[in-house]
Formats: C-alpha cells, structure tokens, sequence
C-alpha cells in the first residue's frame, strides 16, 4: 500500500505479509534510494509491480520484486496505474492495458510495441481508468461529449482484442459535479468496484466520496454499500482480495489513526452485499495505519 508521511513528504510503497511475522516494510521509496513513489500494482502472480514514481507521475517502472530490478518502463500521456491481465501465462506474457493521449493501450512487460485498443481509442473522447478482468473484458470510463462544459462520463466494457464498447451504467454522470474512478473488476467477473466522487455541494466547501459496485451484465445493478460507506467521512480506492471474500478501501472516518486508513469490509462476491468494515489494526497485524495518508492497497500472492 502507498503510505505517505502526515506533513505530505515523499511517498513510499509498504509491504505487509499477511502470514507469519506480519510486519509493515518498507518496499520502495525514499528509505530504499528510489525517491517517491505512487500509484502501483503487484502483477496477478505476484512476481513484478508496476510503480508510479510519484502520484503524478506519467512515468512507470516495472519491478521484479524478489530482485528490486527495474525489467521495464512505460511513458504514459495520462496519469493512471496500469492494469494487469488476470492471465500473465498469455501470449505474449504479462500484458497490461493503461491510457495514452485519452486512448487505451495494451502492452506487455517483455515487448517494447503496444497495441490501441479498438473500441476504446474514440476522437475527441477521453477513454481512461481501464481494468482488465477474468472475463476477457476491460472496463473503462469514456468522456463523452456534452452540452455541458465539463462534459459526461460513464463506464463501459470492450473485449480485451478490441470490439463495440457496451456501456454498463444506466445513465452518465455529470462531470461538474461527480468522477468517477480507480476502477476494479472483481476476480469472479461479475462486479467493477469504483470511487464515486461528489462535488455537487462544493460551494459550501463540501465534498464526499464513497465506493459502489456495478454489475457487468449491462444490467446497469448498482450496489451502494451503506455499511462500507459512511455520510461523515470518505471511502476512496476499492480493491478486491485474490478470492473475492474482501473489499479492502481508504477512509478517513473518525476513529481511526488520522489522514486516510485502510480498512476491510468481507463482501459476498455473488450478491456484491458487504459486511461491518475494520481497520486493518484490528486484524491482529498491531498498529498498521499511520497519522498520515494510508492508501491504494493493492493484493498479491
């Protein structure tokens, strides 16, 4: 997970074992002479990690993780993590879809050439925040043209060698008032979990955030999450456990260690209903959560 220091100093990425001596390391950053680091993503089988080198950045490392070498990098015009094929034995191996210039891309760690993805490479559309899922399909959001100034957004899948875009969201969001973003298929297919940014009251300085799951049968089902997500604080960066049995998010509700937490919410993957969330220091692991800006947990093997 990205853990950052409470006076907003440089980021770095932490490890935590989840079995045995179960102690947070630090993996990356400036304690290991790599500088800040950001947004990242372990491969599905946990050998490599895709690192941002810093929140913002538009440029990413691919690190072998037993080693620490960096294997490969990717300039990128958007700011965005990479996502990875569930299947990495694919050929070519190890492929990844991540956004370009407002258009979606495949790679793969060990081929410099990359492919668009048609169906999601639309003029004078943004399409971004992609995440490739077990079902041969990658989610995506488009920002499509509107009346209004900033525009609409809505989520759409398109199969993962290119095809039609099928929109998955029953309406599109107005993005003068809301974003949506870090997409997440769930590992059974079924669910994208996603942030859902609310701006609408910021006039009086207010704004929310909180996670929701959509169904992937175009269905256009939505699951709010009213145990996960709470009216007095903000839930942001949904990511599922290898299994599916757990939705691990950030938060920065009362009672916990100050700035954003991580927390775990057991979910069933079927229905997409969740159970009473907690915080990852209550999962006998001691104190993990910091003062500062915990975030943007991600699962390995």
């Amino acid at each position: 997970y990205w853990s950052i220091p409470p006076d907003f100093g440089e980021g770095s990425i932490t490890r935590l074992r989840l079995q045995g001596d179960a102690q947070p390391e630090v993996f990356r950053g400036p304690s290991t002479g790599h500088g800040c680091v950001g947004c990242h993503r372990p491969s599905p089988d946990g050998r490599y990690v895709v690192v941002g080198s810093s929140s913002f950045s538009r440029k990413f490392e691919f690190v072998e993780v037993s080693t620490g070498n960096v294997v490969s990098s990717l300039e990128a015009g958007d700011v965005g993590t990479p996502s990875w094929r569930p299947d990495v034995n694919s050929d070519p191996r190890y492929q990844y879809v991540f956004s370009n210039g407002g258009d979606l891309y495949v790679g793969s760690l060990f081929e410099s050439s990359t492919r668009p993805l048609a169906g999601a490479t639309e003029p004078d559309v943004l399409e971004s925040q992609p995440s490739w899922g077990p079902n041969g399909r990658i989610a995506f959001i488009k920002t499509l043209d509107s009346d209004s100034e900033w525009g609409s957004a809505g989520m759409f899948v398109v199969d993962e060698d290119g095809g039609p875009p099928q929109a998955l969201m029953s309406q599109t969001v107005n993005l003068q008032a809301f974003i949506l973003q870090f997409l997440a298929f769930s590992p059974n297919g079924k669910w994208v979990a996603y942030s859902f940014w609310d701006f609408s009251n910021w006039d009086n300085n207010f704004w929310n955030s909180n996670i929701r799951l959509l169904a992937t049968d175009g269905s256009g089902t939505e699951r709010l999450l009213p145990l996960l997500n709470r009216p007095d604080s903000r839930e942001s960066y949904p990511t599922w456990s290898l299994d599916g049995r757990y939705l691990s998010f950030s938060s920065d509700r009362p009672g916990g260690q100050g700035g954003y937490d991580i927390y775990l919410a057991e979910i069933d993957p079927e229905a997409g209903v969740e159970e009473e969330p907690r915080s990852l220091d209550d999962f006998g692991f001691g104190l993990i959560n910091t003062p500062g800006f915990d975030h943007g947990a991600e699962w390995s093997p």
